[in-house]
């Protein structure tokens, strides 16, 4: 078996190469596979601190490595993450001292030389360039003899940045350990050892005896609890004091705009006090889900709304990013809760339904526009800081088309070994079948199909949109559930979509020649496309949805339309526009009254639109009017 000092060099070198590629998953990933062999316990501990760092854990991160003995350059990694917490505390000077110290032991190290440029960006873009040129040239080196001069010139610029931080007159210093002023001697020392020759001694403080106790006295290190993820801000400082060998220096050139320690003081005492509140929030939060009655179980909503600012609406549509607003479809079934392309406001609206984040199992994403990026991180950023909370994990398993899958591996980071294989790339093959179908638990498959009619790996992103078929059985239950948006038609939609009981299909906008029926859009079904797909593939219901804001103000007289020309050929579908009002019960296939909250039958509701033409709809029963 190799020597803990060799297999530490391997894995050095092995995450270095992974850190090249700037993607952090594939670190991730690789420490992860370590982390399942059996390791040297100070090692495994050296593997939780990394990947907790990675995982932009810092705090975890640090109390793992100030754990770790009998590896030399465990120094490095504490120095490291010391300069991410240092600079989330808004402290970028402490932050540049720990960077430097950490680029000196190792030059060569990718993540510490990015970590260095961004916290150079503000205080010197011509030091920022030279981090940057010398990161390219080692990316793009093909000659490993020159690899030691790049590594010595980035070794020289980090001693050269720490000479400037430690300029300053002596009466504008002050000391980085908050354990009580070292006399002079110990202070020079301190500022004149090399971090090469740093040990564990300069640790061995009060306060980090203390902070290490909860971990050594663990009766097992294979199965210990997940280190606490929140600490009192004033700890976290004290830990990054810890191991500091230098003296706390505010160079004008690198002020952070924090003079003395009255205002750091200010600053660490507003911060905890919002940290309180945020952790109340979170904690009303949960206490809010635990008290709720019990979650109405298959149903199905569609959640669409529009900008209702009159500002927004002299904007022309071409020229408005966000002129086709999604806020996203919620279903539940079986008690399991899936969320497409989830939205802005998806979340407001589940609350407004008594569901709660918590009740998402599924995420599923079948476009590739950017800007829903955001909606989706938040999700993932909201649910990781209530598990946090929760202290086990509630995971949500992520499914993109392939386009925003490489996108969002780049983003969502697990924070939990459950979550390694969360996210998925719903692929599509050169043997795949008409649908590719994968089972999302039992009872529960999904289906899913491109949405234009011929498939090029070249082309653009718009071409890897996919359509959706929800396969949903219970006992004696069966339901077939269909979803297309974001797509023009083409003669496939129908041919993949077949038989089902939901149809619901993304209107977007329309213009004469398509009302006309003369021409099918390019860019989105409309009025000729919905027509030709419930003429193809008849639903039992209907639902037309994502109306871009452009006519979405005349929903109700298109969906009357189509009612008109659909009818003229015998068909028992029934269709309704989409609305938050709308409340659909997936095993009696029946609809909520708006006013009674009665369950009637899809084609007996009348639907009455307020003052407001993007206003939300009410769905009457025939009891609620004369």
């Amino acid at each position: 078996m190799k020597e803990t000092a060799t297999i530490f060099t391997d894995y050095l070198k092995k995450t270095q190469q992974l850190g090249l590629n700037s993607n952090p998953e594939f670190v991730v990933g690789y420490i992860q596979n370590q982390l399942d062999l059996p390791q040297d316990p100070f090692f495994e501990l050296l593997l939780q601190g990394d990947l907790a760092f990675y995982t932009n854990d810092y705090k975890s991160a640090l109390k793992y490595y100030l754990q770790v003995k009998d590896i030399t350059d465990a120094p490095f990694f504490c120095h490291r993450a010391s300069a991410m917490l240092s600079s989330e505390l808004g402290q970028k000077t402490k932050a540049l001292v720990f960077a430097n110290k950490a680029l000196k032991l190792h030059p060569e190290d990718p993540c510490t030389l990015k970590i260095l440029e961004e916290l150079l960006k503000n205080f010197d873009e011509e030091k920022a360039q030279q981090v940057r040129d010398l990161h390219d040239k080692i990316r793009s080196c093909k000659d490993l003899e020159s690899l030691p001069l790049l590594f010595s010139d980035i070794r020289s610029l980090a001693e050269q940045n720490l000479k400037e931080l430690m300029s300053a007159p002596e009466k504008e210093t002050e000391e980085l350990f908050a354990l009580g002023a070292p006399s002079k001697d110990k202070e020079h020392k301190n500022r004149t050892l090399e971090d090469g020759e740093l040990t564990f001694k300069s640790l061995d403080s009060p306060i980090a005896k203390d902070m290490l106790k909860e971990f050594l006295t663990e009766s097992t290190l294979k199965h210990r609890p997940p280190p606490p993820e929140s600490l009192e801000l004033s700890r976290i400082t004290a830990m990054l004091e810890e191991h500091a060998t230098s003296s706390k220096l505010q160079h004008p050139k690198y002020s952070d705009g924090l003079t003395g320690r009255s205002l750091e003081s200010g600053m660490i005492l507003k911060l905890e006090e919002y940290s309180r509140r945020y952790q109340k929030l979170l904690e009303d939060y949960l206490e809010e889900v635990s008290s709720r009655e019990k979650c109405q179980d298959n149903c199905l909503f569609a959640f669409n709304t529009w900008s209702k600012d009159i500002k927004d609406l002299p904007i022309p549509g071409h020229l408005d990013p966000r002129k086709s607003i999604s806020d996203g479809i919620f279903l539940r079934f079986k008690g399991k809760g899936i969320a497409i392309n989830p939205g802005r406001h998806f979340l407001a609206e589940l609350h407004s339904r008594s569901f709660s984040l918590l009740d998402i199992n599924y995420v599923i994403v079948t476009h590739s526009k950017r800007e829903a990026l955001q909606d989706i991180a938040h999700i993932y950023d909201l649910t990781s800081q209530l598990n946090r909370l929760l202290g086990k994990p509630h995971v949500i398993h992520y499914y993109f088309n392939r386009a925003t899958y490489q996108e969002m591996i780049q983003i969502l980071k697990p924070r939990y070994r459950q979550e390694k294989s969360s996210l998925h790339c719903l692929e599509l093959y050169l043997d795949t079948p008409d649908v590719e179908r994968i089972e999302l638990q039992e009872g529960i498959t999904l289906g899913y199909f491109l949405t234009a009619q011929t498939f090029n790996p070249f082309s653009p992103v718009e071409s890897l949109n996919l359509g959706l078929k929800l396969e949903l059985q219970d006992n004696n239950l069966t339901r077939t559930i269909a979803y297309v948006s974001s797509t023009h038609w083409t003669p496939l939609l129908g041919h993949h979509i077949g038989s089902v009981d939901l149809l619901l299909s993304g209107f977007g906008t329309t213009q004469p020649s398509d009302l006309k029926k003369e021409r099918y859009l390019d860019d989105c079904l409309g009025y000729y496309g919905t027509l030709s797909l419930l003429q193809e593939a008849p639903p039992t219901l209907a639902l037309l949805t994502e109306f871009n804001k452009t006519v979405a103000g005349a929903r109700l007289e298109i969906v009357k339309k189509i009612r008109e020309d659909i009818s003229t050929e015998s068909s028992e579908t029934t269709v309704l526009p989409a609305d938050p009002g709308l409340n659909i019960d997936l095993e009696k296939m029946l609809i909520q009254c708006s006013i009674t909250k009665e369950w009637i039958a899809p084609h007996l509701a009348k639907i009455v639109q307020a003052s407001d033409p993007l206003g939300n709809l009410q769905y009457l029963s025939p009891s609620s009017y004369i």
